[in-house]
């Protein structure tokens, strides 16, 4: 993972933050020439599940680093079934006399760690594998191969109002994997702070077709007809995209990728997209990624999700057009290259992305109109109620007021310090987390590092006060 250099710039200027007082000196005791220290080596551990997320403590394992995934999956025709091989690169972060990975639905045939056959037992989505041979040192990169299968069907989770993991279109099968549904599909170290490469093998019988994003590799010798090949680079689990059916491809006035179902039209709006994300750079600096399209399925759920380099829309999200398009494509930044730490921080991903829709609102329609979302927005939190977006409750993950109040916190910063500097902050943010994972607390701290103590504070009022500020555009 790519994380150190972000995470020494957020240090950096932790460090120089007005009135901190530095640490005090460590004098090391000093050591005879001729007196050698060696520590003996830490004893191995049973790896716990979990990375103690607030929210969802069971997400995620501790004790290793997730590095790549390589995920095969071998799809029927009826689009039913699936067998599996996942093999996961992984790093321990300590020896390792074993270690869990989340698996929550199908059936393990087997399971190997460098090669050699490992024991396995399950406890609902916790899949604890204990190598066979000595325990796996701290540092050593170590690779698990899986095999699996099951049926391909959507799971029930608290956090959504609808089941996540697979999904059920006309004709197609489709991935909306937050928070936790990536492990429905194939074995995963499954929390959004555990990035890696996910290479993806899908074979499924014509005359369906596999849709992912990231780069479309070319077909080895031997793959035979119906193999589709994808590798998407540090990718957090559930924002894996991927479509199993009758998809075509058509390229958009504007020269991007949009697949559709076969059939289908492009909805209006979508040859825009080159044209919107050319606004977005223009405030956040450089798209993250080297690619960038659309996937609308068969569905009449009304949701999208920003999966990376290739959201997802349905055909009532769809319908929604520009709007839409440029939150998924803010979520590209905030959500995708800045990957939530904590669950329950979800304001700052929500939150961004629908300030960075209100801002192409503006440039797209002027000033006014800009000035009407954040005030309908301002409204509509009023008369509902919502509470803080900050911490939300689990069983409400995505309620409006992470969007809405996530947003207008970002509108009052803005109105606060001016264009210039609130811009700017706002890409030096983006430099500074890059590739890296951020929470509430270390947002506020750049804040206050940034922009000063007032500034702050007007974000804590915003995000986490009950009283609700007073509409930040008057």
């Amino acid at each position: 993972m790519r994380r150190l250099a972000a995470t020494a710039v957020v240090a950096l200027v932790t460090a120089c933050a007005p009135g901190q007082v530095p640490p005090p000196t460590t004098v090391a005791p000093q050591v005879s020439p001729t007196t050698t220290t060696k520590a003996p080596p830490a004893p191995a551990v049973d790896a716990a599940a979990g990375l103690g997320d607030r929210m969802f403590p069971d997400l995620g394992n501790a004790g290793y680093d997730a590095i790549s995934y390589d995920v095969a999956l071998d799809i029927d025709s009826e689009l039913t079934e699936v067998q599996g091989r996942t093999a996961m690169t992984a790093v321990a972060g300590v020896s390792l006399s074993s270690f869990v990975v989340d698996f929550s639905a199908g059936e393990v045939v087997s399971v190997t760690v460098d090669g050699t056959a490992a024991t396995w037992e399950r406890s609902g989505r916790d899949l604890r594998i204990t190598p066979s041979s000595a325990p796996i040192s701290a540092g050593a990169e170590f690779v698990v191969m899986i095999e699996h299968r099951g049926r391909i069907e959507p799971i029930q989770r608290t956090a959504f109002p609808f089941p996540t993991g697979w999904q059920i279109g006309d004709q197609s099968r489709y991935l909306f994997s937050q928070p936790d549904g990536a492990s429905a599909v194939f074995p995963v170290n499954d929390h959004p702070s555990d990035r890696a490469d996910v290479t993806l093998v899908i074979t499924v019988p014509a005359p369906h077709s596999a849709v992912s994003g990231g780069r479309r590799l070319d077909p080895l010798e031997g793959d035979g007809p119906g193999v589709h090949r994808f590798e998407i680079r540090e990718v957090a689990p559930y924002l894996v995209p991927l479509a199993v059916g009758p998809f075509e491809s058509v390229v958009a006035a504007d020269g991007t990728m949009i697949w559709i179902p076969v059939g289908d039209a492009v909805p209006a709006g979508f040859d825009r997209q080159a044209e919107i994300l050319a606004a977005l750079e223009a405030d956040l600096g450089p798209y993250p990624f080297d690619s960038i399209g659309a996937l609308i399925v068969d569905d009449d759920l009304p949701a999208a999700l920003e999966t990376q380099t290739l959201p997802t829309y349905t055909r009532v999200s769809a319908e929604w057009r520009e709007p839409v398009i440029a939150h998924e494509l803010a979520h590209q930044w905030f959500g995708n290259e800045i990957a939530l730490g904590q669950w329950d921080d979800i304001w700052l991903n929500e939150g961004f992305a629908t300030f960075m829709t209100w801002r192409w609102i503006e440039r797209d329609r002027g000033r006014d109109a800009y000035e009407e979302e954040v005030g309908r927005a301002w409204q509509t939190v009023f008369s509902s109620r919502l509470p803080p977006p900050d911490h939300p409750p689990g069983q409400d993950l995505f309620n409006l007021s992470v969007y809405l109040r996530g947003g207008l916190t970002l509108a009052a910063l803005r109105d606060f310090v001016g264009d210039e500097r609130f811009f700017e902050f706002v890409r030096q943010y983006v430099a500074a987390f890059s590739d890296d994972v951020v929470t509430t607390e270390r947002f506020l701290t750049f804040v206050l590092v940034v922009l000063g103590p007032d500034a702050e504070q007007l974000v804590i009022d915003w995000i986490r006060d009950p009283e609700l500020p007073p509409n930040p555009l008057g």
